[in-house]
């Protein structure tokens, strides 16, 4: 066995102990702050759990530990709603649970199988560390942890307004938002292997992709990732009739819109320069023309 899987083992292994500790800790919370309330309850334990990550992210000068959040802890948010308040089991509660579960571990899954382990910091955060200086913890905290916990939420809120709902507002609105829901699953699963493909292919010095999904927008793997949010956002409005639904998914396509794409596009454009021509000719995110950050 190298050196470096024992490297990567080890990394595998202490982000297990950190986010193990940071849900018995977000557990902990919900006594310690005595609220029969579950929906905040679950802010206090989302809040406490990305506290303990961020001082693991500390300890270990690396604040990729954070980056499986994301995707790890909607998985305990949404089915402690579902099943572990005073909300009747419904449909709702078991197609979200599905839903958010099905997104939560292929995402995850994912994302362990291409981290190369503790050596290895996303160069976004470097970015932000040498930009930062000497208060790059305080940056990291605000904008690398407490932002993505917060639009997470947010993401996810509709979902318990929806649990709430003592009737559902539009059945057929529900079923929709969990059909998009999986065909976004499908969709970013699909650019996922389409493009780790193409990096396992050894790919040519400065090449990039652009076939398969890929030549139709050029991050489709956001495509899926915005569409999964809006579908929560269509099951909550479904539910409720509440417009203040869609202000999660809202939030998350501005997110990358605004900031995701435009960095990642600076990045491909200075280490990829042929990349200006694809830049130039396919969408970034919605597969039709007019909506093409820069």
């Amino acid at each position: 066995m190298s050196s470096t899987h024992h490297s990567r083992s080890a990394s595998i292994a202490i982000m297990a102990v950190a986010y193990l500790l940071a849900v018995i800790a977000g557990v902990a919370s919900i006594s310690y702050f005595n609220t029969s309330d579950p929906l905040w309850a679950m802010i206090y334990a989302d809040l406490v759990a990305t506290v303990v990550i961020f001082i693991f992210s500390v300890s270990l000068n690396n604040s990729s530990l954070y980056d499986p959040y994301w995707s790890i802890i909607p998985m305990g948010i949404v089915p402690y709603w579902a099943f572990f308040s005073d909300f009747d089991v419904s449909i709702v509660s078991r197609l979200a649970t599905i839903l958010v579960c099905t997104w939560g571990l292929r995402l995850t899954w994912n994302f362990l199988r291409g981290w190369p382990g503790l050596v290895h910091e996303d160069w976004r955060y470097i970015n932000i560390r040498e930009f930062s200086k000497k208060l790059y913890w305080p940056a990291s905290f605000l904008g690398i942890h407490l932002f993505p916990t917060a639009i997470v939420f947010a993401g996810l809120y509709p979902i318990y307004l929806a649990l709430a709902a003592p009737e559902l507002n539009s059945t057929a609105l529900v079923y929709a938002g969990a059909a998009l829901g999986f065909l976004a699953i499908v969709i970013e699963t699909a650019a996922d292997e389409q493009l780790r493909k193409f990096v396992l292919s050894g790919p040519e010095k400065g090449s990039y992709l652009k076939s398969g999904l890929w030549s139709i927008v050029r991050h489709p793997n956001y495509l899926g990732e915005n569409l999964f949010w809006w579908s929560l956002a269509i099951i909550g409005f479904g539910a409720t009739g509440k417009l203040v639904c869609f202000g999660g998914a809202i939030a998350m396509t501005a997110m990358f819109v605004f900031a995701s794409i435009p960095m990642i596009d600076k990045r491909m454009l200075e280490r990829r320069p042929a990349y200006a021509e694809h830049k130039a000719k396919t969408p970034a995110l919605f597969p039709w023309k007019g909506i093409k950050p820069s």
